[in-house]
């Protein structure tokens, strides 16, 4: 309705908002990074943007937004593609899918999920979506009751904030994500002062937490 006022000017910017899905790595079978991977093949992000944000987003190749500094783009790794998710998910010894569900709080969210569910359906994944009110899902995740979960995130300047609340291990992520090279990156990032020091760690940071998919 703005864009159509001939009174008003829109200006439009990007966001540092992602949108990102966290699987539960003390859980079986998203323990198994093949698992993992085979359900980041298996999401089409660019159906996610075109039905739910109505075109307006970029798909994430990076924990880090693009307006932030450091952000590597040079880690689109995982494509949408149907056959290299059931090769992963048959190497990890579920040829025939598993059933799963995805706690959420918003109706948007919802709509990601019935997507994902549509497509996971696809290699066997049986998705049931779990939909409450906030603060009910938020102790939801508390309890260590989830398998997966929709959220999001909102930072463009703070890269020790975002890699130490959703990926250090003892920076209470909700995911349970565990990897002591990620630890020894965050920790040695956040030790350096300078930033083209902290850079390529930074970089690095997003490449293998990317290939880990939690």
């Amino acid at each position: 309705r703005i864009k159509n006022n001939s009174a008003l000017k829109t200006f439009e910017t990007v966001s540092s908002n992602i949108a990102y899905i966290g699987f539960n790595t003390s859980k079986e079978p998203f323990n198994d990074i093949r698992v993992r991977q085979a359900l980041h093949y298996a999401t089409d992000k660019q159906k996610i943007i075109d039905n739910v944000y109505e075109g307006y987003g970029t798909a994430c190749h990076s924990i880090f937004p693009t307006v932030m500094e450091g952000y590597s783009d040079e880690i689109d790794i995982y494509p949408f593609n149907m056959k290299l998710a059931q090769k992963k998910l048959t190497a990890s010894g579920y040829p025939d899918g598993f059933d799963m569900e995805i706690a959420l709080s918003a109706d948007d969210r919802s709509r990601i999920a019935q997507i994902l569910q549509a497509d996971y359906g696809r290699i066997g994944i049986n998705i049931t979506i779990n939909q409450m009110e906030f603060s009910s899902f938020l102790q939801y995740l508390e309890d260590d009751k989830h398998d997966a979960f929709i959220m999001s995130w909102n930072e463009s300047e703070n890269h020790d904030l975002t890699v130490t609340t959703n990926f250090h291990s003892q920076g209470g992520n909700r995911m349970h994500y565990n990897n002591t090279s990620v630890d020894q990156l965050v920790e040695r990032a956040r030790e350096t002062l300078e930033w083209d020091m902290q850079e390529p760690l930074y970089k690095e940071l997003q490449r293998l937490i990317m290939i880990e998919s939690p």
